[in-house]
């Protein structure tokens, strides 16, 4: 098999070990958090402000948050960069959960989340010794997709029949007992 990476990403972490990727929305510089357990990609409002994209109304996807509130309004983000020069560009539109209020950084800092109604469309590798996040093409074989090592761990994790995205689920085994497990980095 011939995996075609994509790109490969330089990335940060906070003190929780949290990854964050330089990011450039719709021409506004931010960092955002990747986020494999995240259903979809949250953008900070002052983020779709600076960048001037237009607030629409979901009537089939939101987020409720920790605090009970319905977060129904996103944007479609027309260009996505990514990387610290900005130079790894999708072009393809991608749907933002526009959170109000969701942190006290400065945008720069921190812009949101990217999750998976972005990570659907690739195959993600995290090196996380190498602080570097890399991109697959997902036109390989089917499987154990490693080309770094002669050993490897492979985790299966099955999709319902047309759920477009499909959370990273896998059994694990704790204390003797069969658990359903996800992998949310």
């Amino acid at each position: 098999f011939n995996l075609k990476r994509l790109a490969a990403i330089p990335f940060e972490t906070d003190g929780a070990g949290h990854i964050f990727i330089p990011a450039t929305v719709a021409g506004v510089k931010t960092r955002l958090m990747l986020d494999t357990g995240g259903w979809w990609s949250i953008i900070r409002n002052e983020v779709a402000e600076a960048a001037g994209l237009k607030l629409k109304t979901s009537y089939d996807v939101w987020i409720v948050d920790a605090s009970g509130a319905k977060q129904d309004k996103y944007v479609t983000v027309p260009e996505l960069r990514l990387g610290a020069t900005g130079n790894i560009v999708f072009g393809k539109p991608v749907d933002f959960v526009v959170v109000p209020g969701m942190d006290r950084r400065s945008v720069e800092e921190f812009g949101g989340t990217i999750g998976l109604n972005f990570f659907t469309r690739m195959d993600l590798e995290i090196d996380n010794a190498g602080k570097m996040i890399s991109l697959f093409s997902q036109d390989h074989c089917k499987g154990a997709g490693v080309y770094w090592s002669d050993e490897a761990v492979t985790l299966t994790f099955r999709r319902k029949q047309g759920d477009p995205i499909a959370m990273p689920m896998v059994a694990a085994d704790l204390d003797g007992e069969t658990v359903r497990t996800l992998i949310d980095t």
